[in-house]
């Protein structure tokens, strides 16, 4: 019986990653903000707000998880994200929306990791390691399509009434509350305890110490995810000033998600003696993209945009995949959560220094900056690690 209910939590979880994509409010945030009389600047200041609550709680929320229960840190996140979107639902003002968002950020960090830990965990107890490259494909493409849907849903709907997007975010959380209470934490392979707080850098050093690669592996995926999340920021900008109408984005962003949710679909068809190909190719890929379109000047630089989610969505379920089967079960949610505290790290350097190459210079300068600069950190990064692509752990 416990084992079926160890089993259960797999197709739960990928439900769990749905209703927590389901970013209806996402196409018409900032219009939001505008009829509660906010501006541009607040606007963006809350989204800063949001991004620096994720970034603190990263390591904290994932040393919680790992001490207290990951089922307990999905619980609790989403209960702080449900009181968040409440506010959303029934408040107007900046202050509000502030409280909010840090709401919103706390149970973001609470449930970053905490889910991939239990799958992954629940897949080691069913003696089924294996299959984690698939489930975390599939999770990603569900995420992705997901995302895309609700954004076209979203639009949709806000044009009766800028806050029903927002019934529907509240909602959908309400839904996870419910969904998370029913998952069973496992407990195989758990040979030792969560270290203390007060241990926990000495544990996390020492792994690294014994596996050096595994420093290289999480500046490797930092750096991609800061690239392939940049773009869906940039993409906005480039589309619009090279002719596409404003209505049009929504479909774009359909497109864009659905070559995603392949490439995370797809990722567990390639075989680990491909590693060192595909990993070298990430980077390549990546640089090329974002160098092609500050050189083209057309709706056709599309391709190169939907060639960095084709990376975006191979990253996640390789790499993740791969630092699983290297770290300890005690603390696989804290180190999850080290790979998204570098990735956040790495974003708050490069965004104003983007910034100020597109201030002094132009747009497309600062597409071809990214793409160089990101591209050899992450090049060099998978030149550390290729000696241990094809090793077993």
């Amino acid at each position: 019986m416990a084992r079926n209910k160890v089993a259960a939590n797999i197709r739960k979880l990928w439900l769990l990653k749905g209703l927590e994509s389901a970013w209806f409010p996402i196409p018409i945030l900032m219009i939001f903000y505008e009829s509660h009389g906010l501006s541009l600047e607040q606007g963006v200041l809350l989204k800063a707000i949001l991004s620096g609550a994720i970034f603190l709680g990263e390591i904290p929320s994932g040393y919680f998880a790992d001490r207290f229960g990951r089922k307990t840190s999905l619980v609790g996140g989403a209960c702080f994200w449900l009181f968040g979107w409440l506010i959303y639902c029934t408040q107007g003002s900046f202050s509000w929306f502030a409280v909010a968002e840090i709401l919103v950020g706390v149970g973001g960090s609470l449930m970053s990791g905490a889910d991939s830990a239990i799958a992954y965990d629940s897949l080691l107890e069913l003696s089924r390691a294996g299959e984690y490259r698939a489930w975390e494909g599939k999770a990603s493409a569900i995420t992705g399509l997901t995302e895309a849907c609700c954004g076209l849903v979203g639009a949709w709907i806000a044009e009766t009434n800028l806050v029903y997007p927002f019934y529907l975010q509240t909602g959908c959380i309400f839904l996870y509350v419910l969904l998370a209470l029913t998952l069973r934490e496992p407990t195989a392979h758990r040979t030792q305890e969560t270290p203390q707080w007060r241990s926990l850098l000495p544990s996390i050093q020492a792994i690294f110490t014994k596996r050096p690669f595994l420093r290289w592996l999480l500046l490797f995926s930092a750096t991609l995810s800061c690239g392939t999340f940049l773009i869906v920021w940039l993409s906005q900008e480039y589309l619009v000033q090279n002719g596409l109408a404003l209505a049009q984005l929504g479909w774009a962003w359909l497109i864009l998600h659905c070559a995603l949710a392949i490439a995370s679909g797809n990722a567990a068809k390639i075989s680990p003696r491909y590693y060192p190909l595909v990993f070298a190719l990430l980077p390549i890929l990546l640089a090329i993209a974002y160098i092609a379109l500050g050189l083209i000047h057309s709706l056709w630089g599309i391709l190169f945009i939907t060639a960095i989610y084709v990376v975006r969505g191979l990253l996640s379920p390789l790499v993740l995949s791969y630092l699983n089967d290297h770290i300890p079960s005690n603390l696989r949610a804290t180190l999850i959560s080290v790979n998204s505290f570098l990735f956040r790290l790495i974003f708050f350097a490069f965004a104003p220094l983007l910034g100020l190459v597109s201030h002094l210079s132009n747009f497309d300068l600062s597409l071809m900056f990214s793409g160089i600069v990101l591209g050899a950190i992450a090049f060099y990064a998978y030149w550390q690690i290729k000696p241990t692509l094809n090793a077993r752990p």
